[in-house]
């Protein structure tokens, strides 16, 4: 197994808690625009 995924499966849940506090589900970002309708639309 990679050296990485071995430390990651290894944490303790009170690490991956302090390291949960530091991610942004999405990035941070807040998604792109959104249509939900329009005309001649071409997909």
């Amino acid at each position: 197994m990679d050296r990485m995924l071995e430390q990651i499966y290894g944490m303790t849940n009170r690490e991956l808690e302090e390291c949960a506090s530091h991610v942004m589900l999405g990035g941070g970002t807040r998604g792109g625009l959104v249509l939900d309708h329009g005309e001649d639309a071409i997909f």
